[in-house]
């Protein structure tokens, strides 16, 4: 599945450069990020990805700093944070929660992680929007102001506003891997896991 998905994505934009119908793009990205429908994977999930030449995964929620993880082929994938409780699904969706009550969510994360130790490593705050839920105008009308607030840190010079490329991109270069994150697990299969963590901060 991870290999169709990833040649389906490279076709596509292939295919777009064919298109006479469509500016020609300058440049074809490579896929080297993951996130996975419903987030959902198994422990195999970050040895499939490095198989398939991916650099970074977003489905493990355990921390707000990027981490790298062990594979089995000894070439460790970083994790970026993916924000399930800033996320606008399980939140309003699920949870109930109102329009107002999610942009008041993310404008007080926002502050807190303003207000954290600034000695410690960036934090990523993600912020996840589906158009279909929050871009209904009722909810869009408080969005608005938790995206003020947002570009108020913006032009203040307190946040980095990018992408989950630039930022893994970015993590590599002030944080390589150790030469431990480069250690290969010996296997996969859960029972056979060392009893340590293989996450490494």
């Amino acid at each position: 599945c991870i290999t169709e998905t990833t040649d389906a994505l490279t076709k596509k934009s292939l295919d777009d450069d064919d298109d006479k119908s469509k500016p020609p793009s300058s440049e074809v990205k490579e896929v080297t990020g993951w996130l996975g429908p419903w987030i959902s994977q198994t422990v195999d999930t970050p040895d499939l990805l490095v198989e398939a030449g991916y650099s970074y995964l977003m489905d493990w929620a355990q921390d707000d700093v990027p981490t790298y993880m062990k594979t089995t082929s000894g070439t460790p994938i970083l994790s970026l944070p993916y924000p399930q409780e800033i996320n606008d699904i399980p939140c309003i969706m699920v949870r109930r929660a109102s329009a107002s009550e999610f942009a008041d969510m993310i404008i007080d994360n926002l502050q807190e992680l303003l207000i954290e130790d600034d000695d410690g490593p960036p934090v990523v705050m993600g912020v996840a929007l589906h158009p279909y839920i929050v871009g209904q105008p009722f909810r869009l009308h408080h969005l608005r102001r938790a995206l003020a607030k947002i570009s108020q840190a913006r032009e203040a010079n307190d946040i980095w506003l990018t992408t989950a490329g630039d930022i893994a991109q970015a993590w590599r270069t002030m944080v390589p891997p150790t030469p431990d994150d480069c250690t290969k697990l010996v296997s996969s299969d859960p029972d056979q896991l060392p009893k340590k963590p293989i996450v490494k901060a």
